[in-house]
């Protein structure tokens, strides 16, 4: 019996030793303090080995959820996944937060072994940005990647899903979370519900986020509208805790009646927001006021971008002229515009509508001032006029031939001005082939260009159209250039474009270079030339010496021509003969010189 209980006290000692060796293998695994749930004690997550943070382990790649897809180790005869090779977790963004656009640092980390990892291959993927490589950011051993990711303008609103991957050693982890995006900025204003003309309206209010963050830097856009026509627009910024004020003097000449505040912010990332109010504006009652009557422009004038209006008043009191008033009118950016006395009583100016002055209907609003005996007394009125986009002129300069081929380059240039020939700079220019359209660069000022190369594409392009559109919104198309576009083959199109891109172009240097090489290889050619025709001269030396002498033949032993005919033929050979003996001996002469 004593043996059978030493036995067994044994076989219990062996199997606390196999049990405590099998702890000390599974914490070489995993670091100490993590935990198989994937959230170590005090909140902190663990690595890999069941459910990260934020959701639960397992499949679908739901938000907040990895899937450990072919990464796991499964018992013998089991199922079940009791350790993942590869992990990956989102660190920033957290699942379900919200963010506004602008520039967001997106980190997540990867373990490997129950380690973080350095040496992984990570992607980050999303509907907003697309798919990204993601690089280690820090030492290796935190195994943290991440990306500074741009959300612009572009992106709406919602809720949208990114999927972090990471690969290693053929091992692949997912992990998704879900974020929101929140571009709204809110808008807290302050408005007075009534005015009177003479006193000033002052429109303040701050600017926040989604997170009620005071929002400075953000540009402000305050704009008065009266039954449908503009009275004012102007530009501000927000300061310090999102505070922003303007302050707008309501002239006498301003209508009467509410007025409609719109109020729009937009940050440089394009998170932007509006508000509105009403308020009522109104002539202070029991005053005195002069008349003010418009004698220019009529009532619901057309007028342009970049036009004169032509603004004449007459200013009465019961009646008379008033002279030595200060009249004067508020542009739609709110500049002060001053009328000069024409002729007592009758003001008049000119406004330029500048190229950003919002389209619509405006109202001229004209208010008068003048001091009689002491007294202050004032008057004013308002006419609408029609504002139109600018009047853009588009001249095609580039390319000046009409008919093209396939495989030829040329360059499309265009001239762009208003219609007083300022050029129209910044704009956005494109040229349309066919169903082919290219952007045009600036160059100058006012000129557009791009290269173009046409292609099969364009055999059937009947035209070239320019249209341009500058940075205030005014648009214009050119009237199309009819081309036509010939399809040519390999071995022709190589012809043709030595032709127009060498020879036309370069042609003054194949002559010059070719002068230089008659004259570089002269010692060469020039003895041969020479000889050349010495030996013809010799030849036709001899021809008319034989010629001569069958003549002589003919006369003398023959009888069958003339004495007359003989004298003639005999006279031509003989000065023949003669010239091209002093021909041999000019020859003979230059390369002798030449030999020397």
């Amino acid at each position: 019996m004593k043996k059978r209980a030493e036995y067994d006290q044994l076989i219990l000692v062996l199997a606390i030793s196999i049990l405590v060796i099998g702890g000390v293998m599974l914490l070489a695994v995993f670091k100490s303090g993590d935990s198989f749930s994937g959230m170590a004690a005090g909140g902190v997550p663990g690595p890999p080995g069941g459910s990260p943070p934020g959701g639960g382990g397992g499949g679908g790649g739901g938000a907040g959820g990895g899937t450990g897809t072919g990464t796991t180790t499964t018992e013998s005869g089991g199922g079940g996944g009791i350790q993942k090779v590869v992990g990956v977790v989102a660190r920033n963004p957290e699942n379900l937060e919200t963010l506004k656009r602008g520039s967001h640092l997106f980190l997540t980390q990867v373990y490997y072994a129950g380690n973080p990892s350095g040496t992984a291959k990570v992607n980050a993927e999303s509907s907003f940005f697309g798919k990204l490589i993601l690089p280690l950011q820090g030492p290796d051993e935190n195994g943290v990647y991440g990306l500074n990711i741009t959300i612009n303008k572009s992106i709406a609103g919602g809720r949208y899903k990114i999927l972090y991957t990471a690969e290693q050693a053929s091992q692949y982890d997912e992990f998704a979370i879900l974020v929101n995006i929140d571009p709204e900025l809110r808008i807290n204003t302050s408005l007075g519900e009534e005015h009177f003309k003479g006193q000033n309206l002052e429109i303040k209010g701050h600017i926040y986020d989604f997170n009620a963050t005071p929002q400075e830097g953000v540009n402000v856009t305050i704009s008065a509208s009266y039954d449908g026509g503009l009275i004012f627009k102007k530009e501000t910024s927000t300061g310090k805790k999102g505070f922003f004020s303007d302050v707008y003097p309501l002239s006498f000449g301003e209508p009467d009646g509410t007025w409609d505040i719109k109020i729009t912010a937009t940050d440089k990332y394009g998170n932007e927001g509006n508000a509105g109010a009403i308020t009522k504006v109104s002539t202070p009652k029991g005053v005195a006021f002069y008349t003010v009557t418009f004698l220019s422009p009529l009532a619901n004038g057309e007028f342009r971008r970049g036009s004169l209006i032509p603004i004449t008043v007459e200013v009465e009191d019961k009646g008379n002229p008033v002279i030595n008033a200060t009249v004067g009118l508020k542009s739609p950016q709110s500049q002060i515009i001053t009328l000069d006395e024409a002729s007592p009583g009758t003001y008049t100016a000119e406004y330029q509508i500048g190229p950003d002055d919002p389209v619509g209907k405006w109202y001229v609003a004209v208010q008068a001032v003048a001091a009689q005996n002491g007294i202050i007394k004032a008057g004013g009125n308002k006419v609408p006029v029609n504002i139109g986009h600018a009047l853009i002129s588009i001249v095609l300069s580039k390319p000046v031939p009409a008919d093209f081929f396939t495989g030829q380059k040329e360059n499309i240039e265009a001239r762009v001005t208003y219609g007083n020939d300022i050029p129209v700079e910044n704009a956005q220019v494109s040229a349309s082939v066919g169903n082919r359209t290219v952007s045009l660069e600036e160059g100058e000022a006012g000129i557009y260009q791009a290269p173009y190369l046409f292609t099969e594409s364009d055999k059937d392009a009947g035209s070239i159209e320019i249209s341009a559109s500058d940075i205030y919104g005014n648009s214009a198309s050119a009237t199309p250039k009819p081309i036509s576009v010939e399809p040519v083959g390999p071995v022709e199109l190589k012809a043709r474009l030595f032709y127009y891109n060498v020879l036309l172009r370069y042609w003054y240097l194949f002559v010059a270079g070719s002068v230089f090489l008659v004259l570089a290889t002269r010692p060469l050619w020039y003895p041969a030339r020479l000889n050349s025709r010495l030996r013809k001269v010799s030849d036709e030396e001899k021809r008319t010496i034989e010629m001569e002498k069958d003549i002589q033949r003919k006369y003398f032993k023959e009888h069958c021509i003339t004495r007359d005919n003989y004298d003639g033929l005999m006279a031509k050979y003989r000065e023949r003969i003669q010239d091209l003996k002093e021909s041999k001996l000019a020859l003979q002469e230059k390369l002798r010189k030449h030999k020397a």
